[in-house]
Formats: C-alpha cells, sequence, structure tokens
C-alpha cells in the first residue's frame, strides 16, 4: 500500500509538471520566439536587406500595422512549435514498446513491474501522449484492481487528448479572430489621416 500511495504521489507531481510544461509551451514559448523573430525582421527592415519603401508601407505605418506584423510572427512561431509536436509524438510512438503478453495472461500484480519499464524510459518517451496514456492506464487497472472499465478508461484519456490538443491552438484562435479587427482599426486610421491631410491642404488653399 506504502509503494501504490507512493508511486501514485509521483504521478501527481509528474502531471503537475507537464500541466506547467503544456502552458509554457502553449503561451510562453510562442511569445518568446514570436518576438525575438519580430524584432529581428524589424531590425532588417529598418537597417538590413529589407529596407525597401513597398515593405516599410504595409509593416512600418503606424502602431497597428506593427501589432499585427508581431501577431503575425507569435502565430507563426505557436504553429511551428505544434508540428515539432506532433512530429516528436509520432517519433517515439514506435519507441515505447511493452513486452508481449504470456501465454496465460497477466494479473493485475504486473502492473507495478510494466509501470516500472514506462519509468525507465526517456523522459520525452514518458511525456507523451502514448506514454501518458500507458501509465494511466496501467493505474487505473492498479487501482481498481480490476480490468473491466480499460475500455471506458482508454475512451476518457483519449477525450482528454483531444481536449488538450483543442486548447493547444488557443493562441492560434486567438490571433486569427484578432487580425481581422486589427485591420480594419487600420484602415480607419488610414482614412482618417487621408481625410486630415486633405482638410489641411484644402484650408491652406483657401486661405
Amino acid at each position: 500500500m506504502v509503494r501504490a500511495y507512493l508511486r501514485n504521489r509521483l504521478l501527481l507531481r509528474s502531471k503537475s509538471r507537464n500541466s506547467l510544461v503544456v502552458i509554457f509551451s502553449t503561451l510562453g514559448w510562442p511569445l518568446v520566439v514570436g518576438i525575438s523573430v519580430c524584432t529581428l525582421f524589424y531590425a532588417g527592415v529598418y537597417r538590413g536587406p529589407l529596407d525597401n519603401e513597398l515593405l516599410r508601407r504595409y509593416v512600418a505605418v503606424h502602431p497597428v500595422s506593427f501589432i499585427a506584423t508581431g501577431m503575425f510572427f507569435v502565430g507563426m512561431a505557436a504553429l511551428l512549435l505544434r508540428l515539432g509536436t506532433v512530429l516528436s509524438q509520432f517519433w517515439w510512438m514506435h519507441r515505447i514498446q511493452l513486452p508481449p503478453i504470456p501465454a496465460g495472461g497477466q494479473g493485475v500484480e504486473d502492473c507495478s513491474a510494466l509501470q516500472g519499464q514506462l519509468e525507465g524510459l526517456p523522459l520525452g518517451a514518458r511525456n507523451s501522449y502514448l506514454g501518458q496514456r500507458l501509465s494511466s492506464a496501467l493505474d487505473h487497472v492498479w487501482r481498481s484492481r480490476s480490468s473491466e472499465q480499460l475500455g471506458d478508461e482508454l475512451k476518457y484519456l483519449s477525450d482528454m487528448d483531444q481536449e488538450k490538443q483543442h486548447n493547444a491552438y488557443s493562441l492560434v484562435r486567438i490571433i486569427i479572430w484578432a487580425t481581422p479587427m486589427l485591420g480594419f482599426l487600420g484602415t480607419v486610421i488610414g482614412i482618417t489621416q487621408a481625410l486630415g491631410d486633405l482638410a489641411t491642404q484644402q484650408l491652406g488653399g483657401d486661405l
């Protein structure tokens, strides 16, 4: 019982660390990478090979263009990081293997040995979707002392992973939602500036 309690505590700590990693990878890394690349981009626009009048007209006219360009780089960074995550999942999927089932089957007491084999895998394998799902399934069998409800548990874990994937694209969805509003705002600001300049020139001519 003490051994099972300690293993459950370790699993809870691992899941909490994984949650922090997911939050930072979803919000932190895209912001850091996107803002860094955006800074290099504007350095190239003002003092580098990207110094072009046409390019400046679209990305460096007023604050809205700066914000929209920065959001573009943050969104691209988020998508590229998600692509790396998907590729890593496929990478570990073919490298996580449990021993074959014996001819006589396996009992509940074998969960400890299987959990030990999973804990001996590299950190990336343990944190992958397959590694976490296998660990959670074994923990469910150990706690319930039966595998009768294992199918429902696997379906629940699958739904949780699907929800996690959906939440991982929340930053991208926010950017997609906000970009058209920034475009409309930029259009209004441009029209206002044009009318203001026109009125000033006409007033000066009339005087």
